[in-house]
């Protein structure tokens, strides 16, 4: 498998993020709404001060990939808030890789569990949650941010 890395998000990626969070496909698996650039600047201005957050850039062979995004870190159970891929990256194993990476590094953190929320209809995702251990724990309904009802998945897994 080709290199995947981790890097702390900071200002210069709100750019990438803004581009990824519009990226039509996203939009759509994630049922959000479009946002402007001036969001993702304050985004990461907030996520740098939040000693409870923590957002990574998933870099692919040293092109940036995707975003991870962990919240809860003063609990033992941390929980992934975010993990999107551009197009061109899914189904590479690449989610899974990243997924694994930050697992490796909340369990060396002495974190206790991690957990998730997924859509019950996005297969791919989870599967990459499933062979990284996630099993489902709950099934509920949510209203997403662009109106839709979806049917989701609470999914945690034990490290």
């Amino acid at each position: 498998m080709s290199h995947i890395c981790l890097h702390p998000v900071d200002q210069k990626d709100a750019l990438f993020l803004h581009e990824l969070m519009n990226e039509p496909s996203v939009l759509t698996i994630l049922h959000e709404c479009p946002t402007p650039l001036s969001l993702w600047n304050e985004a990461v201005c907030a996520w740098e001060e939040d000693p409870d957050e923590e957002d990574f850039i998933i870099f692919f062979d040293g092109s940036p990939a995707g975003w991870l995004g962990i919240n809860s870190l003063l609990e033992k159970t941390a929980y992934i808030k975010m993990l999107v891929l551009l197009p061109a990256y899914r189904n590479r194993g690449v989610g899974t890789d990243a997924l694994r990476q930050i697992l490796q590094q909340l369990k060396s953190r002495g974190y206790t569990a991690a957990a998730l929320y997924t859509d019950e209809s996005n297969l791919p995702a989870r599967h990459c949650y499933e062979k990284c251990g996630f099993t489902v724990v709950e099934h509920l309904t949510e209203e997403m941010s662009n109106g839709s009802i979806v049917p989701r998945n609470r999914m945690e897994v034990v490290l």
